[in-house]
This record gives structure tokens, C-alpha cells and sequence, in this order.
């Protein structure tokens, strides 16, 4: 059986990822692109040009459909690049401490920067000296905004709230959606209202 292979990535450019062990541990770590690319609008919008081109090329008796279908997906995807630029402007120079990689791109887009991202699920929680250092550097930095993913079970992000007296606020990494055609859309339009009541 012939099974259609769409590489959606092909044209974007990826973020090399970096852990806070990595940052601060001294020691040199190979960097990995970092897989999340559909967290940014721009490669999402070259991710279902991929795939549709893809599509089109296995059902070419369908063409004129998917193009349509496709066509009408970019331009809802254009209107989402826009809100995104006109949020930009809130966002520029703030600093957030993450518990995911996955925000790279996001962070990226609307201009905000990840101080620090802890991977829980990569070698357990940090130390307390780790978390220590972290909240040190929350405190330098007047961080009001800690984001999880929703399935996030560390207690890291608790400690560094309740030293710091930032808030914890979920970001959904859109790895699994909803059914609806409009489900990508309708979770980082939530992303960024979350993004922007939590950095200002």
C-alpha cells in the first residue's frame, strides 16, 4: 500500500534549542533544532503549503479543491499573522520563564524573550541551588509570568511562584487539537490573549 510522506518543514528555518542545565552547567551540549515550528505563524502558513502541494500532487483530480480549501486557510492564517504583529508591540523587551521549549517560535513572533527554560521531564526537577539561581535571576529581571504546558506536573514552577511571586499561566502547545476547521487558530489567538494578560 502507497502511503503519502508530506515533509510540512521544508523551507523553515529552525531555533536550536537550549535547556537551563545547558546554560548554566558549564558544559557543552550539542544543540538540537527545536521541533515545535508550527508555534509560529509564518511556518504554519509554509507548513500547509507543504502539505498541500503534497495533497494536490498524490489527488491531482482534487486540485482545484484543494487549492481552494488551501487558499482559504492562508488568508485566515494572514489575518492571525496580523493580530500577532499588532500584539507585538505590548510584548517587545519582556522576559517570561518557561517550562516547555516548545515557546521558542511563539516568543520569536511576539517579541517577548524566554529568560529560562526549565525542562522538568528531561533528568527530573532542577536543585534546590538550580531553582535558587533561577528565582535570583526572576527577581533581576521583574518576571511577573511563568508558562506550563496543561499537562505540566512539576513542582518547580509552584517553588519559583511562591519565592517570586510570579504567576503560573498555561500556554497550549498545540501538539493535539480539536476537530474544528479552525481549531489551530482558535488556540493561539488564546495563546497570545493568555501571553499578553500575563506580561503586562
Amino acid at each position: 500500500e502507497n502511503k503519502l510522506i508530506v515533509d510540512s518543514s521544508v523551507g523553515v528555518e529552525l531555533i536550536c534549542s537550549r535547556n537551563h542545565e545547558e546554560e548554566h552547567s558549564g558544559h557543552s551540549h550539542s544543540q538540537e533544532g527545536n521541533s515545535h515550528i508550527w508555534l509560529s505563524v509564518d511556518n504554519a502558513i509554509k507548513q500547509v503549503e507543504n502539505i498541500s502541494a503534497g495533497i494536490a500532487c498524490a489527488f491531482p483530480e482534487y486540485e482545484e479543491k484543494i487549492q481552494e480549501n488551501t487558499e482559504d486557510y492562508l488568508k485566515r492564517l494572514s489575518e492571525l499573522k496580523n493580530e500577532i504583529e499588532n500584539a507585538k508591540s505590548h510584548l517587545q523587551g519582556k522576559y517570561v520563564v518557561t517550562f516547555h521549549d516548545a515557546y521558542s517560535y511563539l516568543a520569536r513572533d511576539l517579541g517577548f524573550d524566554i529568560l529560562t527554560t526549565i525542562e522538568s521531564d528531561e533528568g527530573g526537577e532542577p536543585s534546590a541551588k538550580e531553582l535558587a539561581h533561577i528565582s535570583e535571576e526572576i527577581k533581576e529581571h521583574q518576571i511577573k509570568a511563568l508558562f506550563v504546558e496543561p499537562d505540566y506536573e512539576g513542582s518547580a514552577a509552584e517553588i519559583l511562584k511562591n519565592e517570586t511571586g510570579a504567576e503560573i499561566y498555561i500556554l497550549n502547545p498545540v501538539i493535539s487539537g480539536q476537530k474544528e476547521k479552525t481549531a489551530y487558530e482558535n488556540t493561539m489567538r488564546e495563546n497570545i490573549k493568555i501571553i499578553l494578560k500575563a506580561v503586562n
